[in-house]
């Protein structure tokens, strides 16, 4: 994700454990050529939080480092310290020739400490099954544990949905914001999916809002921590006619389940007519924001086909909160239509 954000040559994620360098992540280049013993250390003695460096070759803190032998044509390196809490250890994301602006925008900034946020949570709870020197890990994601069976008053079609789509944890990126998604549609039966979420999207029965939203919540706990969000926000309803749409509702729920506010109407509601389709998506226009949210915010939707509500509702929180994280329940590539928001 960091290697795609930044256009870079190659990126990992890096952990100083007893004077030796373990690669937990990697992208773009075999870091196991390295000597262990190797660090960035001395790059980042100021405590920053980007250390950037615009030339190796005449950078002398650099000189003789093993990396220049290792990738000779490498010009930039961006630097993304990560303090660990629970640890003395140190970890650092590594960015190699990133095609980005120095100093960096306002949105390279947040998605880039987003993603240091969520690597911290990662290597901190452990959900990384990774073994010194080991430089492929496998994400161990058993804490995420889907609900098969919603209450009495779910129903045939939330039965339905719960135990067809796909379980499958995934990250995303559309025009640099970062996503989760938590369930896909099911290739053989997509149609009757989507035509069953349509029908109770129209008026969500509580057992379907508690089961997906107790999957957003558990997911969003474990990967993020339990006490690292101000508020809980859902993109803004648009096609439904009801007093609250699905994603609200989810929302709503989700805030409760991990006590903390839930900013209802965050965004001026506009009806759009109709019914949403991905094709669409590209009309849409950023939302109005009716109050001001501050912190790190946890945005949720139901079904992110495109990423492209979730992306203008980030892009209007970032202007004054300090973080926003976006999670939706279900996510995939576009389809020829999709349920109505």
């Amino acid at each position: 994700m960091v290697r795609r954000i930044t256009a870079a040559q190659a990126a990992a994620i890096l952990l100083s454990n007893n004077g030796e360098m373990d690669v937990l992540g990697a992208d773009g280049l075999d870091w196991s050529t390295l000597d262990s013993t190797w660090s960035f250390g001395k790059l980042n003695q100021a405590g920053s939080q980007f250390v950037h460096v615009e030339n190796i070759a005449k950078d002398q803190r650099l000189k003789g480092h093993p990396i220049r032998l290792v990738l000779p044509g490498l010009k930039r390196l961006l630097l993304i310290p990560i303090r660990l809490v629970a640890s003395q250890d140190c970890a650092t994301i590594v960015i190699l020739d990133p095609n980005l602006k120095w100093p960096m925008g306002r949105d390279a900034v947040a998605n880039l400490s987003d993603l240091r946020f969520i690597s911290r949570r990662l290597i901190e709870h452990e959900l990384l099954n990774f073994s010194t020197k080991r430089t492929n890990p496998t994400p161990t994601m058993g804490w995420f544990e889907p609900n098969l069976h919603p209450g009495t008053d779910g129903g045939p079609l939330s039965r339905f949905l719960l135990e067809t789509l796909v379980t499958r944890l995934a990250w995303h990126s559309r025009n640099s914001n970062m996503y989760v998604t938590l369930r896909q549609w099911r290739a053989a039966i997509k149609s009757y999916q989507i035509t069953a979420l349509t029908e109770l999207k129209a008026a969500p029965p509580s057992g379907l809002v508690q089961s997906a939203g107790e999957e957003i919540a558990r997911a969003a706990t474990a990967v993020f921590g339990s006490n690292n969000f101000d508020a809980v926000v859902s993109v803004p309803c648009g096609h439904s006619k009801a007093a609250s749409c699905f994603s609200s509702e989810l929302g709503r729920f989700v805030a409760d389940y991990l006590g903390i506010p839930f900013i209802n109407e965050a965004f001026k509601r506009v009806y759009r007519p109709g019914k949403s389709h991905p094709r669409k998506n590209g009309e849409l226009s950023r939302p109005t924001m009716t109050t001001k949210v501050t912190g790190t915010v946890l945005l949720v939707d139901d079904v992110a086909t495109t990423g492209r509500h979730l992306e203008l509702a980030a892009a209007e929180l970032r202007k004054t909160a300090d973080h926003v994280v976006s999670i939706a329940w279900i996510g995939g590539k576009p389809g020829r239509s999709e349920p109505a928001r």
